[in-house]
């Protein structure tokens, strides 16, 4: 048998066809990995409640940013349930946003209580959730 496959991978026929092979095993792999990663970030990317959470972030961001005593900052949100859009003659009649459950504020300043408490007072009143469910940390 092994003298077989040795006479083979002598021939012409092998020559061509041995490279042509690895080269789609290798294309296989590559475009397998592509399309899962692919697939994962246009997933995230297009997913509506990721792009509202984005934008919130980007407005808490830039609205604690412009607080005494906060100097840059980074800011996460979690939200629960999905934003949902009624339209009637093509205008948005009713828009229901989903609920924030969580945010952390990462921040130059954070150390400090004033300013903790200050983000908690600010958090809270702006998305009506609890100050158990807010975090202030200082950023390094």
């Amino acid at each position: 048998m092994f003298e077989k496959i040795a006479v083979f991978f002598r021939g012409k026929e092998a020559r061509i066809l041995l490279p042509l092979a690895l080269f789609g095993v290798v294309l296989l792999l590559f475009a397998g990995r592509m399309s899962a990663s692919g697939a994962q970030s246009s997933a995230e990317e297009s997913s509506p409640l990721a792009a509202y959470e984005d934008r919130l972030e980007e407005q808490l961001r830039l609205l604690c940013g412009s607080m005494e005593g906060v100097g840059r900052c980074r800011v996460m949100i979690r939200c629960a349930g999905e934003a949902k859009r009624t339209f009637s003659g093509g205008k948005v009649v009713y828009e229901e946003v989903p609920e924030v459950v969580g945010v952390t504020v990462v921040c130059e300043g954070g150390d400090r209580a004033s300013v903790r408490a200050a983000l908690t007072e600010a958090i809270t009143a702006l998305f009506g959730i609890g100050a158990n469910r807010v975090s202030v940390r200082k950023m390094e």
